[in-house]
């Protein structure tokens, strides 16, 4: 997903300390706590937040194949939001000024 306008972070992780026996496993459950969920457009959310694959920004879930490459485990952290466009809201406005 290309960056469009805005800022961006990029954070490296090191971990130290007991490391658990299935690596995999735990960061893949770890990162499903705060898995991104889209936004219901029938809810009163307006944003949404949660880790993705790096490659597959689009699905909810991880997989181990394309979440892990080599030693490195690849994700980010997607915010959506859902906005009604200016343009859109003056007109509407305006076409309801109109009718009263």
């Amino acid at each position: 997903m290309p960056i469009r306008r805005g800022s961006v972070n990029l954070a490296r992780f090191r971990m130290e300390g007991a490391i658990p026996k299935d690596v995999k496993r735990w960061l893949q459950k770890g990162l499903g706590k705060a898995a991104f969920e889209p936004i219901d457009p029938k809810s009163d959310d307006e944003r949404s937040a949660g880790f993705v694959e790096l490659e597959l920004t689009d699905r909810t879930e991880f997989s181990a194949g394309a979440l892990f490459h080599g030693l490195h485990a690849l994700f980010a952290w997607r915010v959506d939001r859902l906005k009604v466009p200016t343009n859109t809201l003056r007109a509407w406005l305006q076409q309801w000024s109109q009718a009263f």
